[in-house]
Formats: structure tokens, C-alpha cells, sequence
């Protein structure tokens, strides 16, 4: 299986220091073209070697060949790239990291369409160390590869994100249906502890006004952007902001610092997003069990009302 007579090519493999024989074409926008092995390419996908468990050859051709159509819609470093990491000889992880974000969420696509196991632990450890700078990117791909301690890791940075982001990160609505209700509980509980957690109680009336309408800002930056409760910096950025309000006044600031840090520690003792997620998955496994049963006991009435019809002689009826 080969489709190298479709496109004259140099013979040399996309790989570093391969002199291996190739038997595949990966295509790029440009009009480049990448030489590749299709054994290394399919067992990328099914972390399966194709020659020692039996492919089906026409689906091993279909399936690279709907690779090869996506290849031809890319550009040329993510295909290269692509093929590299799907090389026995693939790039060490070190040098993954000097990667452009752009090409390897370019590269994850691939990954999850293909169900390329291999590839997507590098994507994951990629994004992993970056999630960061790419926490709506990252939670998504958290969700489509099962990553559960990856998107606890990067649910606070998520919170500030719109809900129609948030889906489109999963893929669009109604996919990945418990990690976005399992968001949408997460971040409600912030907020809930937000509403309800009354400001600090100081007797000094010449900063009443001050501290009221500093109080009424935070909480409203807090309810849009709940991720501050986890952010230290934010908080020394917040207290700044007073302290330049009330004139250094010490008794209202110490009382606001001392709220401030027990508000955020609150924020940590409410229950984790994975556990809301986890709790999610038990719902659904608990909805699909008792689904099951009912069909099963449907498919029983029907068998009994048959046998009430059409009775089968010597047949033991309970």
C-alpha cells in the first residue's frame, strides 16, 4: 500500500536522520509534499503496530488517506511536525517546547480526529506547561483527551471566560456535556460565596463612603472574573487601590486585608472542580445503568405479552 506514484518526489523521509524506506505522501497547502511510513503513522493513531496485528489494508489506505486530505488544507510545519513526532526517531520533548503555540494546537486536531494516542501526550505535555497562556485551549483539549487532573489544574484561569467559549472550546454545545455543567456549578459556587460574604465591619465613619464604593467594584470584578479569588497578585493589586483611597488609613485597610485573605480561603475549601466532575460522571453512569434496566424490563413485558399470544408448548412460564 503506497501512494508515492501520484506525485513525483525526492526520495528523503521528513524525519531527522532517517534512511528508512517510505511508503506515504502527506500533502501541505503550500504545495509542499512530506515523505512519511504508513506503519508509523497508523500506529500512532491505535498505538498498534499494523504489520503484527492484522489491519484490514483497505481500511488502513481509508484511514490515511482521509489523513492525507487534512494534511493538504494545513501548513507545512504542522505536517512536518506531525510526522516527527509519529517517527520512532521523534523530537525530544525539550525541543517540543520551542514549538509555536499556533502549530501545536494545529496539531492537536489532528490528534484527537485521528485518536493519535501518542501525539496527543506530547500535545497534553505541551500544553500542560503553557496552560497559562492558553487556558481556554487547554481546558477543551482537558476535556476531548478525558484529562482530569489537566483541567482542575486549569479551571481557575477558565473562570473568566464567556459560557459560549467555553462550549466552543469543548467542540460546540452539547459536547462534553458534564465538563461545561460541571464549569457552570464550579463557577456559580464562587459567585454564591461572593454574594454572601458580607464586607468587613469597621467603626470608622470618614471612610464609610470610600470603603462602599471600593467594596462595590471588587464585587462586581469578582462575579465577572471569579479567578481573583486564587490570584495573589490581584489581591496586593486590590489592597494598593484602597490604601491610595482611604489615605493610608491603618484600621480600615488591616480590616479589608484580613477579609480579603479569608474570602480566598474559602474559595479553596469549596468542593474542586474535580470532584464536581467526578460527581457528574457518577450521575451519568448511575442515568445510563437505571436506562438500562428499563429497557431490559420493556423487552420482558414484550416476551411474556408474545408468549400470552402465541404459547410454546412445554415452555416453563415463571
Amino acid at each position: 500500500m503506497t501512494n508515492l506514484n501520484t506525485r513525483p518526489v525526492t526520495p528523503i523521509c521528513s524525519a531527522q536522520d532517517c534512511d528508512w524506506n517510505f511508503d506515504w505522501i502527506l500533502p501541505a497547502r503550500d504545495g509542499s509534499q512530506f515523505l512519511a511510513h504508513s506503519d508509523d503513522l497508523m500506529e500512532r493513531m491505535t498505538a498498534r503496530k499494523p504489520g503484527r496485528t492484522g489491519f484490514d489494508p483497505g481500511a488502513v489506505e481509508l484511514v490515511l488517506n482521509l489523513l492525507t486530505q487534512d494534511c493538504a488544507t494545513e501548513a507545512p510545519e504542522v505536517v512536518k511536525l506531525l510526522i516527527q513526532l509519529c517517527h520512532p526517531r521523534s523530537r525530544s520533548l525539550s525541543s517540543i517546547m520551542q514549538v509555536s503555540p499556533v502549530t501545536m494546537k494545529l496539531l492537536t486536531r489532528f490528534g484527537i480526529r485521528f485518536k493519535m494516542v501518542n501525539v496527543l501526550d506530547i500535545c497534553r505535555y505541551y500544553f500542560k506547561k503553557r496552560f497559562s497562556e492558553e487556558p481556554l485551549f487547554t481546558f477543551g483539549l482537558a476535556a476531548k483527551t478525558e484529562d482530569i487532573e489537566l483541567s482542575n489544574q486549569v479551571i481557575p484561569l477558565s473562570l473568566g471566560f464567556k459560557k459560549s467559549e467555553i462550549q466552543d472550546s469543548l467542540g460546540g454545545p452539547g459536547l462534553y456535556h458534564d465538563y461545561f455543567t460541571s464549569w457552570i456549578q464550579y463557577r456559580k459556587s464562587l459567585i454564591r460565596l461572593i454574594q454572601k460574604d458580607n464586607p468587613p465591619s469597621v467603626d470608622h465613619k470618614e471612610c464609610k463612603s470610600k470603603r462602599k464604593k471600593f467594596h462595590s467594584n471588587l464585587s462586581k470584578s469578582l462575579k465577572v472574573s471569579p479567578q481573583h479569588l486564587f490570584d495573589d497578585e490581584w489581591r496586593l493589586e486590590q489592597m494598593d487601590i484602597l490604601r491610595s483611597k482611604l489615605n493610608r488609613c491603618r484600621e480600615c485597610l488591616q480590616a479589608y486585608e484580613v477579609w480579603l485573605i479569608e474570602l480566598m480561603r474559602k474559595a479553596t475549601q469549596l468542593p474542586s472542580f474535580e470532584s464536581i466532575l467526578r460527581e457528574a460522571f457518577a450521575a451519568q453512569a448511575r442515568l445510563e445503568s437505571e436506562r438500562y434496566c428499563i429497557e431490559e424490563a420493556e423487552e420482558y413485558v414484550q416476551f411474556q405479552q408474545y408468549l400470552d399470544i402465541y404459547p410454546a408448548p412445554g415452555l416453563w412460564r415463571p
